[in-house]
């Protein structure tokens, strides 16, 4: 594929209609793909019209071949977050022998009216937060939940376990749900909360992206 550019990057798909992106969430404020490319694949040539975030699940080695400009290798180590600009043309190649598995995060205009304040979820024993991104309109964090702990989610945000860890989440909206699947992500309105539970038997790690202005 990284020949050159032009053999990446003849014909250009909407992120949408590209087959390694999934769309699992979407409304006014925001638009969620579960990326996953297998070992030594090729993605389509993609555009990605939005500013986005994207969330790496576990390490990769990739090669990104522009539209215009240059391929470049590119190395990403477990719980990497990347915000990026929108206008971006690329195919992406997996160089490793696992798959290469991201979330990636587009932000709609409207998301500027939404507003997030403090922290996104309620601290209890067995629970820890780490900050790994945090924008106009979007922050991510890492929680990691021991076996048995729970913690209360505040919306807006987005919820998943990229990990397929023994997750449960409660809301008022969905009832009780699995985050046992890497295409398994479930959206907090507004005003509304979850509940994040660990099933007992293992520690598990959820991300959580809020969304909005502070």
């Amino acid at each position: 594929m990284h020949k050159t550019k032009n053999d990446a990057c003849k014909n250009v798909v909407a992120v949408a209609d590209e087959p390694h992106h999934h769309l699992v969430v979407e409304n006014e404020w925001i638009r969620v793909y579960a990326v996953e490319v297998g070992p030594h694949e090729n993605t389509l040539c993609h555009r990605h019209a939005l500013p986005y975030l994207m969330y790496v699940a576990g390490s990769a080695e990739i090669i990104s071949a522009p539209r215009h400009g240059e391929a470049r290798k590119h190395h990403y180590v477990d719980t990497c977050c990347e915000f990026s600009p929108p206008g971006l043309e690329h195919a992406v190649e997996n160089l490793a022998d696992e798959r290469f598995r991201n979330l990636i995060i587009e932000v709609l205009p409207a998301a500027e009216k939404l507003h997030r304040s403090g922290l996104p979820f309620a601290g209890a024993a067995g629970v820890r937060m780490s900050r790994l991104y945090s924008g106009e309109t979007l922050c991510a964090q890492l929680i990691e939940l021991s076996s048995g702990s729970q913690t209360q989610v505040t919306g807006p945000a987005v919820v998943g376990s990229p990990y397929e860890d023994p997750v449960e989440f409660i809301s008022p909206q969905r009832g009780t749900r699995k985050l046992d699947d890497f295409q398994k992500l479930e959206y907090v309105p507004d005003g509304s909360t979850g509940l994040l539970r660990c099933e007992a038997g293992q520690p598990a790690r959820v991300i959580v992206v809020t969304v909005g202005c502070e």
